[in-house]
């Protein structure tokens, strides 16, 4: 899991002038729509990945990937939110999946065979992929949160 935090001199600026519930929405927005792109480049690192064997599994991944949606922590003007990015687990992937995404966190992290006792290595594509798209991350969300607060606030040019 990674842990993001804007912080940028802008993004308070704007942000620190704003009621509460206008500056939630506009973080939860900037927050959906930033984030949006890199889950589809998640999803073709998950494609493109190379395995032995048949696709079946990469497929069921990469249509799980999801981004959950943002939900406040906490209470106050401080309230920090949170929102998660990555493969679902389970039937709540999705109809695409089915299920078969359970398999993620051993070609993720590796395994220790059961039967001989030697280890299968993990290839790490999302933490790999989720260290190389961090700081674009950040700087898309914190434009992305200008961009929706000057929409929320009706300046012209804006769509």
């Amino acid at each position: 899991m990674i842990r993001l935090k804007v912080d940028t001199a802008r993004t308070a600026k704007v942000l620190n002038g704003l009621p509460r519930n206008l500056s939630e929405s506009i973080r939860k927005k900037a927050i959906r729509a930033a984030f949006q792109p890199y889950v589809k480049t998640l999803r073709q690192a998950w494609r493109g990945a190379r395995f032995k064997g048949k696709e079946t599994h990469r497929k069921a991944i990469a249509a799980a990937t999801k981004l959950a949606s943002p939900k406040r922590i906490g209470s106050g003007d401080t309230a920090r939110i949170r929102a998660q990015m990555g493969i679902q687990y389970g039937f709540k992937g999705g109809s695409k999946a089915r299920g078969r995404q359970r398999i993620y966190h051993l070609l993720e992290s590796g395994f220790k065979h059961k039967a001989g006792g030697f280890p299968i290595m993990g290839k790490h594509i999302s933490k790999r992929w989720g260290e190389a798209n961090l700081s674009r991350m950040m700087n898309d969300l914190a434009e992305q949160i200008i961009l929706q607060a000057k929409k929320a606030l009706g300046q012209p040019g804006v769509r």
